[in-house]
């Protein structure tokens, strides 16, 4: 692995719940560690579902060997959070670790788009 390639730093996210007020859990998206990877764009696809187009970006994550990371969690680089789909450790040298990870649409552009049709 060349570590000069590793030029973005991203937020590891998990999903943590508590406990509110009334007992009840509830969850969200903690980061909970940072690491420097490469990101590097793979497919994107657009669909028509329930007569609406959807886009999907996938890209591929390259970075350090991280034991504990699973499908369980995301990466955020900046306002892009991507959801691993898949992990892989290279070669199983524990050296490298190579996510496939779609890039889910966030609230920001939802809201956007949502008060310019109003």
């Amino acid at each position: 692995m060349d570590i000069g390639k590793l030029n973005r730093r991203v937020e590891i996210l998990q999903f943590l719940k508590s406990r509110d007020a009334y007992g009840g859990e509830v969850g969200e998206w903690k980061a909970v560690a940072k690491a420097w990877v490469e990101i590097t764009p793979v497919s994107g696809t657009e669909q028509i579902l329930a007569q609406q187009v959807t886009a999907e970006k996938v890209v591929k994550i390259t970075m350090r060997y991280c034991p504990w990371l699973t499908v369980l969690h995301r990466i955020k680089y900046g306002s892009k959070v991507y959801e691993i789909v898949g992990e892989i450790d290279v070669k199983t040298a524990h050296s490298t670790t190579i996510l496939s990870a779609k890039e889910l649409v966030s609230d920001g552009l939802q809201r956007k788009t949502k008060e310019s049709e109003n």
